[in-house]
């Protein structure tokens, strides 16, 4: 999962937010690869001396962005207020936090965003499948949710570059476990999946031997 933010296709200052957020986005991802980096890099320290002696396999850092890239910062005259639409229940990411609010990781993202540029952000919470019609009909500037991207939805919006990459897995109960997952080794297995969502078409795609039960 490529989770971006999302605004209406047709709509050209709208567009330039997306320029304008997509940036700022740029400059957030450089800054966590820094502070991972720096993470690495004093974890050393603070080995023990057993562990010194021993021999410590190298971790790799993923660094999901280009620390040569600087684009340019974009015209901010005319942004005066950012709506974002987001959904209501997909925690970790956004969800309706004890007193009622937004929160979230989306949410405290939106949030920093909006006080990096200066610019007043509100946070309309919806249900998923309402979001791109709200989008549509002008009750909101952006979205920032889980949205996958598909060529259909390319026709009615546009996404910024993905902010992080949350990969999928398959799990198994512990005297189910294989060495490896390929199609021919799921062949008649019963293979749980959230209805309309990506990974489904994926598993449509490539385990079309594997017996699918999606879920809402």
């Amino acid at each position: 999962m490529q989770p971006h933010i999302t605004v209406p296709a047709n709509e050209r200052l709208t567009r330039s937010r997306a320029m304008t957020l997509g940036c700022l986005l740029v400059a957030c991802g450089l800054l966590v690869f820094s502070a991972a980096t720096d993470s690495a890099r004093a974890q050393p320290a603070a080995t023990t001396s057993a562990t010194k002696t021993a021999a410590v396999a190298p971790q790799a850092v993923p660094g999901f962005w280009d620390p040569r890239r600087r684009p340019d910062r974009p015209d901010l005259s005319r942004l005066t207020v950012i709506r974002f639409l987001t959904e209501t229940d997909y925690p970790p990411f956004n969800f309706t936090g004890p007193d009622g609010n937004p929160a979230g990781f989306n949410v405290d993202l939106a949030r920093a965003l909006c006080e990096e540029i200066k610019v007043t952000c509100t946070i309309q919470m919806r249900r998923f499948e309402t979001l791109v019609d709200a989008l549509a009909s002008n009750r909101g500037d952006a979205i920032i949710a889980s949205l996958a991207v598909t060529p259909e939805l390319r026709k009615r919006v546009d996404f910024t570059d993905p902010y992080y990459r949350a990969p999928a897995r398959f799990v198994s109960r512990r005297d189910a476990v294989m060495s490896e997952v390929r199609p021919e080794y799921l062949e008649g297995k019963k293979v749980g999946v959230i209805a309309g969502s990506a990974h489904e078409a994926y598993l449509k795609a490539f385990f079309t031997d594997a017996e699918l039960h999606a879920y809402p």
